[in-house]
């Protein structure tokens, strides 16, 4: 992830990722973020409850799909 890379382009990012893809990126930055709580982490932070949200919108939808018994 580069640097000042616009927000809309990495949200589009999200947007294109698997619930699973998701799943493993919040865990991926969360341990960044356990192990480095120093100096730039604050893009880290913003990035990582945008994932966040992303991972709560898809598991609204898929919870709302019919269930297929």
């Amino acid at each position: 992830m580069k640097k000042g890379q616009p927000q809309s382009e990495w949200q589009k990012k999200l947007t294109d990722m698997s619930l699973d893809s998701l799943q493993e990126l919040k865990t991926k930055m969360q341990d960044v973020l356990d192990n480095w709580k120093t100096g730039e982490n604050g893009q880290y932070v913003l990035q990582l409850d945008q994932v966040k949200e992303e991972i709560q919108k898809r598991e609204k939808k898929e919870a709302s799909k019919p269930k297929m018994s």
